[in-house]
């Protein structure tokens, strides 16, 4: 340590007795290094990460487009419409276009070896019909001219044979005779001149990126593999040994059968891996076979050996099956490893006859790298752009420092060294309104003060009587200054009316919600023949996006205190609430929250500035989002007034409305509030109004304070919701007491999604006919709503049949569906999370599981399952606070008390 301590000390001193103008420098340029760095990394990572889902999604969809087209051919070969040979013939021009050229390798003896080629295959040419072309003294190519004049080019393979590659026209002739011999023939072919057809996948009818295309290859089944498992990932050492441990429960129906699956394979997890080791890496003479059926340049080709440093990618694919495969990848025209990303689908066919059986994998595969190469080069024209803007920066900044901080700071110290020397008549230039100026205007008071009391004593000592005079005169300042002090504390009045004013703004443009304010401060005021108010009541409206989606923030907020105390507040709240709002505008990560998650973390940080005064300063409010195409409203009541909703000329007030406590009261540590979010679901027309206490407070004629609490309700009745109209009602009935907010939101939807009355009648039927017998009107109920995808009745209906059955699958299709219609659904929401939870998508689970956690904390199966799926993916702390706040609920729960030892185990691992 004593080694460390000494640079590290050198670096302290260094920084520490550098000038103040060094210092600001050396951290601005660390803070926007760090700060620029991470943002164009993220940037990286999230764009990157978005366009390996697409051509993950691209791979998914040609699969499944060649999967059809595979049995769109078989359904005519059932017809006697083709032959199974013409069948993989127009497999193999839709997939991977037509043949191009044939390669065959050959010995030195180049005439001789070519007659024999043709021989075997039935073609009669004679020595005198080949024509050798040379170029500087080197053979270039072969013509035979009863084949047509075409070229046969050679490439030199080694020392002891050649490359043969043929054109199009002579490669089909080829083909054809191949592909019509007699198997032992085409074995022959295939061991003696590698046999090779290459077809333009250029021509193909389905293909992906630069070299994208798609396979068929013979599937198999190793015979070490056990059922419910797939390899490579249920043979690993450590699943061998958690099979052992468990006895090898479900992959035997009987005691015999395990043990001579242990006699044959290895009674040890030690003895099976090597066992399986042995078994993939065995060169046998006749391995189990994965032939290449359908590839633009391995047909009629066992790939089974193919491998990069001990990968075996294609036997990987035909025992995996199904799903996404990823391996690293190098052709020897590469000069680096590379990753490639397969997609697999399954492909079992008998004909009718059964003579038949066919056991293939489909494919297509593309290297990933290729997806995000233009996010690649982005980053590197941002990192040489960031590089210019600081060293722009740095130049601009230089300067900037020197003129509003070193400059104005060297001449309060030359000020205070003369004032030290007993000059007074020293006086600073004021060059800002800033911190730099308060020093030097305090410093210049400081001196005339000095200066005035050092007179004053020396006029005491001349002569008493004159100051008397110089008292009764000052006396008369003294009353002349405090009312200039009114003056100023109405300015100081004016100015704060003025930042209220340009906080409390309605910024919202839609063409679907309308958001109006009526504010009234209880203190008014006059400075210079202008009149103002001030007060503690403040309202906020203003359109973002999340997730590129429009929501309406809005916010009404009575600040404690009367006046100048409650403007404070006002002017706090207002102006945390505008950085809050200008970062999400702003700032990417904050763009990408769910609503509930960014209204919790907006709230929080409230409370947090508010609880830091200790009491001092506090506020009710009420603060939400509106999804601006549903009418989805999430929102959070901080002690604040209930909402009063607006519908069909009724006015009530939101019941239940529960209320957290007010900004800045400060909660112990054992009594915090569990904070979450509430939704409500706007209906066409709807309007709701939230409102401050001043509302409430009336002084009424008869000089009571009024005590009803349904008061304001007839009031917006019948002045129909207008809050002029409201506020000029209240002054007739008495007086306002206190600070009067009011803020209103329409909901006036353009796109109303109804459904004529004759689909209307017919869904009635078919739900009660659905009721009755759910498996035979099922398909009817997807029919209708794949007419009317709009309508969220029957869309529940499909939704509770697959959830009762627990296809999962389907229930994420079409609960997807409803929760884009009715976000404000708790019920559906949960299911979305559950079947991703089933179907083991935990990432996904886990962001509609968060998002249900922030409207509903306490539902412990929530809890535990959603702790289960951050352990799944090794975020182990999440899922330890987790289920600990689902013991907290429930303390005996044996599944908790299970799973946190599964999480000490973890740790311990």
């Amino acid at each position: 340590m004593k080694y460390l301590k000494f640079p590290f000390q050198v670096i302290k001193n260094t920084f520490l007795n550098s000038s103040i103008q060094s210092r600001i420098i050396l951290f601005f340029l660390t803070f926007i290094f760090l700060f620029s760095i991470a943002v164009i990394e993220y940037i990286h990572f999230y764009f990157k990460k978005k366009l390996i889902e697409k051509l993950e999604n691209d791979l998914q969809n040609l699969v499944e487009i060649s999967y059809n087209s595979v049995i769109e051919t078989f359904s005519q070969m059932d017809q006697g419409i083709i032959s199974y040979e013409k069948a993989i013939e127009i497999l193999k021009k839709r997939f991977n276009g037509p043949i191009e050229s044939l390669q065959i390798i050959l010995n030195k003896d180049i005439n001789n070896s070519l007659i024999q080629f043709f021989n075997i295959l039935d073609i009669k040419i004679n020595t005198t019909d080949i024509s050798i072309i040379k170029e500087d003294n080197k053979i270039k190519a072969i013509l035979i001219e009863s084949l047509g004049n075409q070229n046969i080019f050679i490439f030199n393979y080694n020392r002891d044979q050649i490359l043969l590659q043929f054109p199009t026209n002579l490669a089909e002739i080829i083909y054809y005779k191949f592909i019509n011999s007699t198997s032992k023939t085409q074995e022959e072919i295939i061991n003696k001149y590698k046999i090779r057809f290459i077809r333009n996948i250029n021509k193909a009818s389905i293909k992906i990126g630069k070299d994208g295309y798609v396979y068929i290859i013979q599937s198999y089944n190793p015979e070490w593999l056990l059922p419910n498992t797939k390899f490579p990932d249920d043979y690993t050492l450590e699943k061998i040994r958690e099979r052992f441990s468990n006895h090898f429960k479900g992959h035997f129906n009987s005691n015999e059968d395990y043990k001579n699956y242990l006699n044959t394979f290895g009674k040890t997890p030690e003895e099976q891996y090597q066992y399986i080791n042995n078994y993939m890496h065995s060169k046998k003479k006749n391995p189990d076979p994965a032939i290449a059926i359908v590839h633009p340049y391995f047909e009629f080709v066992n790939l089974d050996n193919v491998n990069y440093k001990n990968i075996y990618p294609v036997r990987h694919i035909v025992i995996q099956k199904n799903g996404f495969y990823r391996y690293p990848w190098k052709n020897p025209v590469d000069n680096k490893i590379r990753t490639k990303v397969a997609y697999l689908k399954h492909f079992e066919y008998h004909n009718y006859n059964q003579n038949l059986h066919i056991n293939w994998v489909i494919g297509i595969g593309a290297y990933e790298d290729e997806s995000y190469f233009i996010v690649n080069q982005i980053r590197k024209n941002l990192y040489i752009i960031f590089f210019i803007f600081i060293f722009f920066v740095i130049f601009l900044y230089y300067y900037f420092i020197r003129l509003n901080l070193i400059k104005p700071l060297n001449e309060v110290i030359e000020g205070m060294k003369k004032v030290n020397e007993g000059n007074y008549k020293i006086r600073l230039k004021v060059y800002w309104k800033d911190e730099i100026a308060y020093i030097a205007s305090t410093f210049n008071f400081m001196v005339r003060s000095i200066r005035k009391k050092n007179k004053e004593l020396e006029n005491y000592a001349n002569n008493l009587k004159e100051m008397v005079e110089n008292q009764t005169k000052q006396l008369k300042e003294t009353i002349l200054e405090i009312n200039q002090l009114k003056e100023i504390q109405d300015g100081d009045y004016y100015l704060t009316s003025l930042l209220l004013k340009q906080l409390g703004q309605n910024l919202v443009h839609s063409e679907n919600v309308k958001i109006e304010f009526f504010v009234k401060q209880i203190k008014e005021f006059e400075f210079r023949n202008k009149r103002g108010e001030i007060g503690g009541d403040i309202c906020i409206a203003r359109t973002i996006f999340l997730r590129e989606h429009p929501y309406i923030f809005f916010l009404n907020a009575d600040a404690m205190g009367k006046s100048m105390q409650g403007a404070a507040g006002s002017l706090i709240l207002g102006s945390v609430m505008e950085s809050i709002l200008e970062r999400t505008i702003q700032a990417f990560i904050f763009k990408n929250y769910s609503p509930e998650r960014w209204l919790k973390n907006s709230f929080m940080e409230l409370k947090h500035i508010f609880e830091s005064f200790h009491g001092s300063m506090g506020a009710t409010m009420v603060m939400g989002l509106i999804d601006e195409n549903t009418g989805t409203m999430y929102y959070i009541n901080a002690e604040h007034p209930p909402g009063i909703l607006y519908r069909n000329q009724n006015a009530l007030f939101f019941h239940p409305d529960f209320h957290f406590q007010r900004l800045g009261i400060t909660e112990e540590s054992e009594n915090k509030e569990i904070i979450y979010i509430q939704t409500f679901s706007l209906l066409n027309d709807d309007i709701i109004i939230f409102g401050s206490d001043g509302k409430d407070d009336i002084k009424l004629k008869n000089g009571n304070i009024n005590h009803d609490e349904y008061l304001i309700l007839n009031i917006i009745e019948e002045c129909e919701a207008d809050l002029e109209k409201i506020y000029r009602k209240m002054i007739e009935i008495g007086e306002l007491t206190d600070d009067l907010s009011l803020l209103k939101i329409h909901f006036n939807s353009k796109k109303v999604h109804k459904i004529n009355k004759h689909d209307k009648l017919y869904f009635l039927k078919l739900k009660k006919e659905f009721k009755l017998n759910p498996e035979k009107h099922i398909n009817d109920l997807i029919n209708f709503y794949k007419n009317n995808p709009n309508f969220t009745p029957c869309l529940k209906l499909i939704i509770q049949y697959y959830a009762s059955r627990k296809e999962f699958t389907l229930l994420y299709n079409y609960a997807i569906n409803y929760f884009e219609l009715k976000p404000a659904d708790n019920t559906v929401l949960y299911l979305i999370f559950y079947s991703l939870y089933q179907n083991k998508h935990f990432d996904k689970a886990i962001e509609f599981g968060e998002r249900y956690y922030l409207r509903n904390p306490t539902n412990v199966n929530l809890l535990v399952q959603l702790a289960e799926c951050y352990f799944k993916i090794n975020q182990f702390a999440r899922s330890e606070y987790l289920i600990e706040k689902a013991l907290n609920l429930e303390p005996e729960n044996e599944k908790i008390k299970r799973f946190i030892k599964k999480l000490k185990q973890s740790d311990r691992n």
